[in-house]
């Protein structure tokens, strides 16, 4: 989801549910996540940030396969959002 903050930051949703160990990034249990770390761009490839602020967390009923954040920017040069979109392939545990 788009949180719109960091794990380093305390006392906010993602690191509450992190933390509390009721949701895991799925970024953290694949061995080899592919694409950039950064998910913020603000519409520019001069101004980068350096920050991910987009998560896919999940509980222990899901197997995360791959995980990729797609800091492509589109074909047509403009930006579609000022996120890159976060990509996992999961599966749900029985």
């Amino acid at each position: 989801g788009d949180f719109n903050t960091t794990l380093a930051t305390e006392n906010d949703a993602v690191s509450t549910l992190v933390n509390e160990g009721t949701m895991r990034d799925a970024r953290a249990l694949v061995a080899s996540p592919h694409g950039s770390y950064v998910s913020l761009h603000y519409f520019s490839q001069d101004n980068p940030s350096s920050k991910r602020v987009d998560y896919v967390l999940v509980n222990d009923k899901v197997k995360v396969h791959s995980f990729w954040i797609d800091n492509n920017q589109q074909s047509t040069g403009a930006w579609e959002s000022d996120h890159h979109p976060v990509v996992v392939d999961l599966s749900f545990n029985d």
